[in-house]
């Protein structure tokens, strides 16, 4: 529903949003060009769920693009990462007269919002690595072969995909690999039986490509564990 959220909307008066401030986050607030990462969930005045981002990909938003509905871009601006808020948008700054598939005509809109995460034009991408087990022997050598068996999210943590699922970890050469930026750099040095946690930013990612079900500009969450040859 939200990829139609760029639809123009039509300024009869000087409405206004109204935010209801739920959780405060931390860091710096998120300004105009910033890419923002939301869960969300959108509500009519009668409580009805019209959409929902929860069992989804998150929605990504570059503030000030005018790239959704005119309420939804200022009700997140200066919003922190992990903050969250309750956005209630008259119809002049949604979708005005014009109806849509589970929105009447003039309906105003209620969003309950969460910052997953804040990518900013001047920050310098890098991916974020802990390490959750620790492996033994020594890394992966060049040209040698080692298994990975991978788990990786949304930020919101929903599933794209589970290699112990289909019970096929990854073969791979170390130092010839064919993978996005930030997975070849988690995979980095990792020992026979370590387990880490990988977070991607979106230039690490696939950036503003689509690939299968994630959306352009998405950063992913990878859980890694390095495994014997099956």
């Amino acid at each position: 529903m939200l990829t139609t959220l760029f639809a123009a909307s039509v300024l009869l008066r000087d409405p206004q949003i109204s935010i209801k401030e739920i959780k405060a986050g931390t860091g710096a607030p998120a300004v105009a060009k910033d890419r923002v990462v939301v869960q969300y969930t959108g509500k009519l005045n009668d409580g009805k769920v019209f959409d929902s981002s929860v069992k989804s990909a998150p929605l990504v938003v570059t503030l000030g693009a005018k790239e959704v509905i005119a309420g939804f871009d200022q009700g997140l601006n200066g919003m922190k990462l992990g903050g969250k808020r309750t956005i209630t948008i008259p119809p002049e700054l949604g979708y005005g007269a014009q109806a849509l598939d589970g929105i009447p005509a003039n309906s105003t809109l209620n969003f309950d919002v969460e910052i997953l995460a804040i990518e900013r034009p001047a920050d310098k991408p890098k991916i974020t690595l802990k390490v959750l087990a620790k492996g033994t022997g020594e890394p992966g050598k060049p040209g040698e072969e080692i298994f990975v068996h991978y788990r990786v999210t949304f930020v919101n943590d929903v599933l794209i995909q589970d290699s112990k699922e289909s019970k096929k970890p990854l073969n791979i050469i170390v130092g010839q690999e064919k993978f996005i930026p930030g997975f070849i750099e988690g995979l980095k040095d990792i020992r026979l039986g370590e387990k880490r946690s990988i977070y991607i930013p979106s230039a690490l990612a696939y950036g503003a490509r689509e690939r299968g079900p994630i959306p352009p500009n998405s950063p992913l969450k990878f859980e890694i564990e390095r495994v014997v040859k099956p």
